[in-house]
């Protein structure tokens, strides 16, 4: 699996019941609620406690150092922070509105309150393609 080496032994990853692991092309469906449900894991493998940081999540047609435009911003929860368990989610209607067919989209970890790092601290965890798959039964 991918990792991310960063300073103080600070190296995460995310993996979901569905087998991704930290790069991963995703397949939207105009239309459709998206629900991605993630377990973050530390650099031995075990849950991340979650405890204290954020999470962000965007969709974007192009790498933002590359000029990318943000298309959507996915709401972030913790369903579980203690032991690492997030979702990322799109509604209906922001599904629809996506115009640009495939980009890049990223889920990222700020720090908020957690003892240890500074304030802000950032770390991707997830991040790779995604593209558009048109809907048959709603117009």
């Amino acid at each position: 699996m991918p990792t991310h080496l960063l300073p103080a032994d600070f190296d995460l990853t995310a993996t979901s019941d569905d087998g991704i692991d930290s790069e991963r092309g995703q397949a939207i469906v105009a239309g459709d609620t998206y629900i991605l449900d993630v377990v973050v894991l530390d650099k031995n493998g075990d849950p991340f406690d979650g405890t204290g940081w954020d999470i962000e999540a965007t969709l974007r047609d192009a790498w933002v150092y590359d000029g990318g435009a943000v298309q959507a911003e996915f709401a972030c929860v913790w369903t579980s922070a203690a032991i690492g368990q997030a979702r990322i989610s799109l509604t209906p209607a922001q599904t629809a509105a996506l115009t640009v067919d495939g980009g890049r989209w990223d889920m990222q970890l700020v720090n908020v309150t957690a003892v240890g790092y500074d304030v802000g601290f950032t770390q991707t965890v997830l991040r790779g393609s995604w593209s558009i798959l048109k809907d048959a039964t709603r117009s």
